[in-house]
């Protein structure tokens, strides 16, 4: 078994505020010696050790002195404690810290209380040998691949493990295995390799393959959008009773989108009856908090987003941040509890948190000496391909910004710059795709005319008005005529509208800059 715990002691001595550590001893413990409810072996200190009171090979919590300590793997170490040790003439203290270094594969049936913990990785694990057998361990393996936030968490060992089940054939695991695909893109053939799996998925009957399907369809993954057979594969799902389905149907009444109209009433009302029915189910709470907040309730969506981010739902830690800090006018009323839960957000590796987490320690570059603008110059690029990695479409956007605007003095790269708008647009980002039509239109990259208008397409087809305008304009010059039934049924509508309200008030619409794409 794998050293999994280390306990690191360490003097530190603060010297008229001149901080010195270094590094006294390290406890390394297996994981076959953390076992729940039990206290943690080889404790050397004169306190009550540490008792394991949750453990799953990837999450750990600690009670130790009255308080519990959470924390995950190949996450930083937390302070356990810190003594005073007398010194006259300087302040001197010995601080221990814990840490989880690894993951370990560790038997749990607590399938609920490991997607609580967001042990994702822990989760595939356990529930992949039993999951033809057991319905509660498929109905969480399900959930932590439909939130497609939680698929960039899940390790290259555990997705080549639904890669191996899924070759065999197992239904949930073809799935996973083709969502995973189609969310995170690893391979240039990743459209194919999804089809494939989920389609095979579909075929055994498992409802969320149609849903998948039907997204595929929605957002043209299939190489054509088509609403009607998108609903249809929806609908079956709904039909099915399938969470994954209804998630997509309340977001949409929620939002307004793809031609369902807004009703926030009506999704509230849907959301407190599932919730009565299945309170513990951190993705109801996360889209009340939506609805709440879309009616500008922020303050009644705070609870929501808390429930949401502390049971499994990684990307509500984002929302949590703006329901503690911001008010319903978008004013930040809160800069300690912003910082404060940025940082514990992506502690939690929300990747959208981690981004704002690296801009935060850079906001006063400027004002920086130069000798630590290289610092944190590195550090900046570092934490934001960090944040990438684990899902975020915006550090992608942000480096690419970097290399095009030459920022933090940094040189210009066009080649860079192009490189990661389009990683960005893998991730399926909007703005990515708008970015890299605008490098070929004005020349900075060499691509040819068809590739560009392309990149208008997808990004009309994730929502970008821009990039309508420019699909429709290329449409109606002879170009892309391949999709002509896709651009006359659910562009040409919204752009002849565009125009008519240009002509009525000197220019489009600026609104949420998403459009309505079904007519």
């Amino acid at each position: 078994m794998a050293k999994e715990i280390l306990i690191s002691e360490y003097r530190v001595f603060n010297d008229r505020g001149s901080v010195s550590s270094n590094l006294i001893k390290t406890i390394e413990i297996n994981a076959s010696e953390i076992v729940r409810s039990k206290v943690l072996s080889q404790w050397t200190y004169s306190a009550n050790p540490p008792v394991v009171e949750y453990y799953d090979g990837e999450s750990i919590e600690l009670s130790f002195e009255g308080k519990v300590f959470q924390t995950k793997a190949r996450t930083s170490a937390i302070r356990l404690f810190s003594a005073v040790v007398p010194n006259d003439y300087v302040n001197e203290s010995v601080d221990v810290y814990f840490r989880l270094k690894s993951f370990s594969n560790v038997a749990c049936s607590d399938y609920a209380a490991m997607f609580r913990h967001a042990s994702f990785n822990a989760l595939v694990y356990n529930a992949l040998p039993v999951l033809n057998d057991n319905p509660e361990a498929a109905k969480y393996f399900i959930g932590a691949f439909v939130s497609c936030e939680n698929i960039f968490l899940i390790d290259k060992a555990r997705i080549n493990a639904v890669k191996s089940y899924a070759i065999n054939g197992n239904k949930y695991a073809c799935f996973a295995y083709g969502y995973y695909h189609l969310n995170v893109h690893p391979d240039m053939k990743s459209p194919d390799i999804a089809d494939y799996f989920i389609r095979r998925a579909y075929e055994k009957e498992l409802p969320e393959a149609a849903v998948a399907i039907g997204i595929m369809y929605r957002y043209g993954d299939l190489d054509k959008v088509d609403r009607y057979w998108s609903n249809e594969f929806f609908n079956i799902g709904l039909e099915k009773d399938c969470e994954f389905a209804l998630q997509i149907h309340i977001k949409d009444m929620i939002f307004g989108r793809f031609g369902v109209a807004v009703d926030l009433p009506k999704a509230i009302e849907m959301l407190d009856d599932l919730i009565d029915k299945d309170g513990e189910n951190a993705k109801w709470r996360q889209m009340r908090g939506w609805a709440l907040q879309q009616n500008h309730s922020l303050s009644l969506a705070k609870d929501d987003y808390e429930f949401a981010a502390k049971n499994g739902m990684v990307s509500a830690w984002s929302d949590y941040v703006v329901a503690s800090s911001y008010n319903d006018d978008d004013e930040l009323i809160d800069k300690d509890a912003y910082v404060r839960l940025v940082v514990e957000g992506s502690e939690n590796r929300d990747c959208l948190c981690r981004f704002l987490l690296a801009l935060h320690k850079v906001e006063n570059y400027d004002d920086m000496p130069d000798c630590q603008k290289a610092i944190e110059r590195k550090t900046l690029m570092e934490s934001l391909e960090d944040a990438y990695k684990i899902g975020s479409k915006e550090a992608a956007v942000y480096i690419g910004d970097i290399y095009y605007y030459g920022w933090y003095d940094i040189p210009e790269d066009n080649d860079k710059a192009y490189s990661w708008y389009a990683k960005a647009a893998l991730l399926k980002d909007p703005e990515a795709f708008e970015k890299m039509f605008y490098m070929i239109k004005d020349g900075y990259i060499n691509e040819d005319r068809n590739f560009m208008d392309n990149c208008a397409l997808n990004a009309a087809r994730l929502g970008s008005e821009k990039m309508l305008k420019e699909t429709v304009i290329a449409y109606l010059q002879g170009r892309l005529k391949k999709y002509y039934l896709e651009i006359e049924q659910y562009y040409m509508p919204v752009f002849d509208s565009m125009k008519e309200n240009a002509e009525d008030d000197d220019d489009y619409p600026d609104d949420d800059g998403r459009y309505d794409a079904y007519v």
